[in-house]
């Protein structure tokens, strides 16, 4: 099922390759917000792209935000049918699973719930169907490749070196196949699209994904501006 859904996205980065050499392909450069969706794992929750909260440190929660790249090509002039490719960098942030904390002496710290950034790579290639004039539907195969994930704590859980306060993840895997569905309204200058991929694999690797089972949701809100 992996190497089948690599295969595929190569084949369709290849084929608008092979159009856009023919016909005209419209570029945008994009920005987005975003939200994963922790599955499989109760633990974990939904962070804000934006939010205040007086009670949190910080009180401003910045969430998942991110860049990117846009191609369309249309495959033919009559068609409703168009290609899309994209690639984004983007960091995506989640509420991690709740810590129980213990000083030197065995007394409780209480607990902590740490929020969790994976910086990643995405890349999408979808097949746009035209519904009207500006409003296109998608669907296609995708990845998220993890550059970096890391999760901030307190201070005292980490280290008495006050300059510690964040714990690299290394148990999650490095490529996740995602299925992208999405919505498009575009003009020929502007692109606002809605996204949601769907992770295909447990996110665990090695030993922990014998016993623990989780993966995710990603929905994103994106806005462009065509270059060419």
């Amino acid at each position: 099922m992996k190497q089948f859904l690599l295969i595929l996205l190569f084949v369709a980065f290849l084929k608008i390759d092979s159009i856009s050499q023919t016909k005209t392909f419209k570029n945008c450069l994009t920005i987005n917000g975003n939200l994963l969706y922790p599955i499989g794992n109760s633990g974990q929750g939904v962070y804000p792209i934006l939010f205040y909260d007086k009670k949190s440190d910080p009180k401003l929660l910045i969430g998942g935000l991110g860049i990117g790249f846009s191609t369309f090509v249309n495959a033919s002039e009559e068609s409703k049918i168009s290609l899309k490719a994209q690639t984004n960098f983007s960091r995506h942030v989640y509420w991690d699973e709740p810590a129980y904390f213990r000083d030197v002496n065995n007394s409780s710290l209480g607990d902590y719930q740490p929020s969790s950034a994976d910086y990643s790579l995405g890349l999408t290639g979808t097949a746009q169907y035209k519904l009207s004039s500006y409003f296109y539907l998608g669907i296609g195969v995708g990845t998220q490749i993890l550059l970096k994930s890391i999760s901030k704590a307190p201070e005292f859980q980490i280290s008495t070196d006050p300059k510690v306060s964040y714990l690299s993840n290394n148990y999650y895997k490095v490529l996740m196949l995602v299925l992208p569905f999405e919505i498009s309204y575009r003009n020929e200058k502007w692109l606002f699209n809605i996204r949601y991929e769907q992770a295909l694999l447990n996110r665990y690797k090695k030993e922990l994904s014998k016993y623990k089972d989780g993966t995710y949701g990603l929905l994103t809100f994106e806005a462009g501006l065509r270059i060419n």
